[in-house]
């Protein structure tokens, strides 16, 4: 029995000895944190000590105070805010310090952060300058590395607002030549529709869409680049092109139901009137909009078109039975038009090989010449 007490003595005395050890460590430790009085220490002791957590704040806050005014340490500033936000003891000495740095430094990143610190206590002319200050300060750093877009996104109407915005209209401009496409002066105009150069980007898509239509040289491509710029300085070209492409087409064999809309005769002209020809059938009647008279062609015909330039003159039988739709194309190469009489040679579907001739004999109120 006078053993087992001994034991137990003996631990409650090791044991005492543990715990006054680990106060008198944890005195040492909190002693030398606030010696060092740092937000790392600090945190090292909350993490391996407690006697003393109670007193850790608001020393810690201090510290951190402390150390942002010492070192200008931007990223300790962003810890701060992020953990004591507006509730620790000394907010607004932190607002003041940031605020100092911000003049002293006159560095953007620190006006900036000051201006969204929130519940600030300037009035707001206070504020208007240092947001003044910020856009002079950010404009330094724009200039020196071309951040233009940067500048017009946190300060939409700043100070330097048109500089910098001009600066991005030549930018993307140069960007444009530099890949000299149509579509990069479309997104040129796209991106600026009222840019410096959005004109001239006007022009050179026009010019380019030009060019594409001739290497194309089709019909859709004609039809659709006159359908696109109606008033085009290329008109009168782009018709020429236009009309020789569809007569080719036509020698080819193409069976068109109807003639391209810009390119039929629409008002009345000298071919218009009732005409005969000797290789042909006895006569025939040109009418307006490009339609052949009756008395021409098959009885059977869904459609008798023709089409007339200063080389060609072409007849389209467009017919459709069970097998499907094709067409009967006649065309002359013009000689020598005269008003009353046109000399051709026959180049798709001739009935003879000698001159054809045609003769006027009606005008197109059907009166005779």
């Amino acid at each position: 029995m006078k053993k087992l007490l001994l034991i137990i003595g003996g631990i409650l005395l090791l044991t005492s000895f543990y715990y006054v050890a680990r106060i008198v460590n944890d005195n040492v430790a909190w002693e030398k944190v606030k010696k060092e009085n740092t937000p790392e220490a600090y945190d090292f002791y909350s993490n391996n000590f407690k006697r003393h957590l109670t007193e850790l704040e608001p020393s810690r806050e201090k510290s951190a105070i402390k150390f942002i005014r010492e070192n200008i340490s931007f990223e300790e500033a962003e810890k701060y805010i992020a953990r004591y936000k507006i509730n620790g003891c000394c907010y607004d000495h932190y607002t003041h310090l940031i605020k100092s740095i911000a003049y002293n430094t006159d560095d953007y990143k620190w006006y900036n952060f000051y201006l969204k610190l929130p519940k600030l206590k300037d009035t707001q002319k206070i504020l208007d300058s240092i947001e003044t200050l910020a856009d002079k300060s950010l404009w330094i750093l724009t200039r020196a590395n071309g951040t233009w877009h940067r500048y017009i996104q946190r300060f939409p109407k700043g100070i330097y607002q048109k500089t910098a915005l001009r600066n991005i209209d030549n930018e993307a401009w140069n960007t444009a030549l530099k890949i000299n496409s149509k579509y990069s002066f479309s997104e040129y105009v796209r991106n600026f529709p009222n840019g410096r150069f959005s004109e001239t980007a006007k022009s050179n898509i026009h010019e380019l869409d030009w060019l594409g239509t001739k290497q194309s040289d089709n019909v859709a491509s004609y039809n659709s680049f006159l359908d696109r710029y109606p008033n085009t300085k290329y008109y009168s070209k782009a018709i020429k092109l236009f009309e020789d492409r569809f007569v080719n087409d036509l020698i080819s064999g193409v069976c068109y139901q109807d003639i391209p809309e810009k390119l039929k005769t629409n008002t009345i002209t000298n071919f218009n009137g009732y005409w005969v020809s000797r290789q042909l059938y006895n006569g025939f009647s040109i009418r307006n909009n490009n339609v052949l008279g009756s008395s021409f062609g098959y009885v059977f015909a869904k459609k008798r078109l023709w089409f007339k330039n200063k080389k060609h003159i072409c007849f389209i039988i467009y017919r459709k039975n069970y097998s499907g739709a094709f067409c009967d194309i006649y065309i002359y190469e013009i000689i020598e038009e005269l008003p009353k009489e046109i000399k051709a040679r026959c180049l798709k579907k001739c009935i003879k090989n000698e001159i054809h001739i045609f003769k006027k004999i009606k005008d197109s109120n059907n009166k005779r010449i």
